[in-house]
């Protein structure tokens, strides 16, 4: 069984867009923040981490990345 076909850059760009735009509304209902009725909107991003890397000490430095190239390792 095969997958669905890869979507285009422009798909993916909208389908981006209308899932930013669904969470934002989602936020604004959950926090009573006025959103949209603002004189000047927020400015919201989306964060796509390449790489995380978390250590206490420097015990810890061996194996302290724990996303590479947008993926959890582990």
């Amino acid at each position: 069984m095969t997958g669905a076909p890869p979507r285009g850059l422009e798909q993916r760009l909208r389908d981006t867009r209308a899932k930013l735009e669904s969470e934002v509304d989602l936020w604004v209902a959950t926090s009573g923040s006025p959103g949209r009725e603002l004189d000047e909107p927020y400015q919201y991003f989306l964060i796509r981490p390449r790489r995380i890397q978390a250590w206490r000490e420097a015990n810890e430095l061996q194996g302290r990345v724990l996303m590479r190239d947008g993926r959890w390792l582990g």
